[in-house]
């Protein structure tokens, strides 16, 4: 994996899952109450390109539920731009 795509996995993994303010924080633990915690892990060593969601469910949740809205917010990294202050977080 060469270091522009390492460097571009790392900022993808910030937006989605650095801090309270990240999309899948936002989304899935503030708004809809779907999950307790979100992480994302991006794997630079042995398994080059492989990226890792953790998602801790709410107890009783629909975990269909879950993962259509988890769905959503990682396919809206190719349809909405990501915008100039989630940028300057990530950095």
């Amino acid at each position: 994996m060469s270091e522009q795509l390492r460097e571009l996995a790392g900022l993808i993994q910030r937006v989605l899952s650095g801090g309270r303010s990240s999309r899948l924080y936002r989304r899935l633990v503030d708004t809809d109450r779907l999950a307790v915690d979100v992480q994302t892990s991006n794997q630079t060593g042995k398994l080059p390109g492989l990226f890792i969601v953790s998602v801790e469910p709410q107890e009783g949740v629909d975990l269909k539920r879950l993962e259509a809205v988890l769905g959503e917010e990682i396919g809206k990294l190719a349809a909405v731009d990501v915008s100039a202050e989630e940028l300057r977080k990530a950095k």
